[in-house]
């Protein structure tokens, strides 16, 4: 029960985190350096 509660939480963070990602770079398209730095560490 518990693994099963963890991945229901963790599933909409992964997706709210991509996101914002995606929203960060359409805002800054030229600092496509610090998106794959964060790709990289997520």
């Amino acid at each position: 029960m518990i693994s099963s509660n963890k991945k229901s939480n963790y599933a909409p963070k992964s997706t709210k985190k991509r996101k914002k990602v995606q929203k960060y770079i359409k805002n800054n398209e030229k600092r496509c350096e610090k998106y794959t730095f964060f790709d990289k560490n997520w």
